[in-house]
């Protein structure tokens, strides 16, 4: 399944025929720099693009699927978050064989692919070909897994914000708050909050054409469409535990460097799992 063992980790979106939920609406978006300016929340509040605290310093396993046109498969997904700055994220299959690794300090990263013996040395941003996001912020996938937007506003002080009216749909955004926001490539992004919680988004390269991901949350789950690639990933969180100490990856000495911009996604072992 290629992009789709590495992606969720990410990895990763999304208009998702969810029972309970709805795609995001068309995002109304704020005027670009320079038009005036809405004020930012208070300090008090935590933003939607923002990962809560208390989530650092936590191990979280977390149990993927995936369905696409070449078939379904599972794996499983470890998030380890010390800090805004530093976390690790690791996938094994169904057999728990290593998938993939990633660890992250900071700007830097290394990418390793245990499948096809190689790695590559990320600098700046999870610019992987195979993931339909990127390329991102390093610090872009924690908030994905945890329910969050992945991708901030270009400036957090233009953020367009609404109410949906309470019996006015039953989608999971009824009663609650919107944002909306263009990132810093100028991409739109609506969301549907209830108490803080964001419960589904979309991302748009035209506000006038469907969403080219969604998100939505669906009970315990997580679920990430890309319309595009006819995808679908779900994943909820299965543990949480206290965080130990991070060990540094490393790639072993029979793995290849590769150019991250080049590489491709950890290869299939078969129909049915990663």
């Amino acid at each position: 399944m290629q992009w789709l063992a590495a992606a969720l980790s990410l990895a990763v979106a999304v208009a998702a025929a969810v029972g309970c939920s709805t795609v995001p609406r068309a995002p109304v978006l704020p005027p670009q720099a320079g038009a005036p300016r809405e004020a930012a929340p208070a300090p008090a509040a935590i933003s939607p693009w923002q990962v809560p605290a208390a989530a650092y310093g936590s191990q979280i396993l977390y149990r993927v699927g995936v369905a696409g046109p070449e078939g379904e498969g599972s794996l499983k997904l470890t998030l380890r978050l010390a800090s805004p700055e530093r976390y690790q994220a690791q996938a094994v299959d169904a057999l728990g064989r290593a998938v993939w690794g990633l660890d992250v300090e900071g700007d830097r990263g290394l990418w390793l692919d245990h499948r096809g013996h190689r790695y590559c040395r990320l600098s700046g941003s999870l610019d992987l070909a195979f993931l339909p996001l990127g390329p991102l912020s390093l610090s872009a996938l924690p908030p994905l897994l945890l329910g969050r937007l992945p991708v901030p506003p270009a400036d957090p002080a233009i953020v367009s914000r609404g109410t949906t009216p309470a019996g006015g749909g039953s989608g999971a955004g009824a009663g609650g708050d919107t944002v909306a926001y263009r990132d810093a490539a100028g991409r739109g992004w609506s969301a549907a909050l209830r108490g803080g919680q964001v419960v589904s988004w979309g991302l748009w390269q035209d506000a006038t054409a469907a969403p080219i991901l969604s998100w939505a949350a669906s009970g315990s789950w997580s679920v990430l469409s890309d319309r595009r690639k006819g995808v679908e990933v779900r994943w909820r969180e299965a543990v949480r535990e206290p965080l130990r100490a991070l060990v540094p990856m490393t790639p072993r000495s029979d793995y290849r460097q590769s150019t991250c911009t080049a590489a491709t996604a950890p290869a299939s072992p078969g129909a049915g799992s990663f």
